[in-house]
């Protein structure tokens, strides 16, 4: 039997898929649950993070509230200086969108239609 090979945007499209139907299925069985998406923390840390202090019953303190705008604010870079893993002071709401500065259009749309019916549930089509 002969198996395609797949290239690397495709291979990662699949393991995206696979991992975020698992999400949705503990999603849909886990209503207590809180889930959030990377983009929402991204585009309103605050919000976002004083959101999930309050749903976990925590003090969402000045000091946190300052410590996520140091490490989320548009001065920061987009990209880890250096390729650090852990550089945690990034401009947040540029990082949303910086993984398709690295792909082609078509590399995005092979994405797409790979993780389509699985990202239909989490993102609108004017979020790609």
């Amino acid at each position: 039997m002969k198996y395609k090979k797949y290239d690397i945007i495709e291979q990662i499209a699949f393991l995206w898929k696979l991992i975020y139907y698992q999400v949705l299925q503990y999603k849909e069985r886990h209503k207590d649950w809180l889930f959030v998406r990377h983009e929402d923390l991204s585009l309103n840390p605050e919000e976002e993070f004083a959101n999930i202090f309050q749903n976990l019953d925590l003090n969402f303190t000045t000091k946190i509230k300052n410590k996520i705008t140091v490490l989320t604010n548009s001065k920061n870079p987009v990209e880890a200086p250096n390729n650090k893993a852990h550089y945690l002071r990034r401009n947040s709401t540029s990082l949303v969108k910086s993984w398709t500065d690295h792909l082609t259009n078509d590399e995005v749309m092979k994405i797409k239609d790979i993780v389509w019916d699985i990202s239909k549930h989490l993102y609108t089509n004017d979020e790609w």
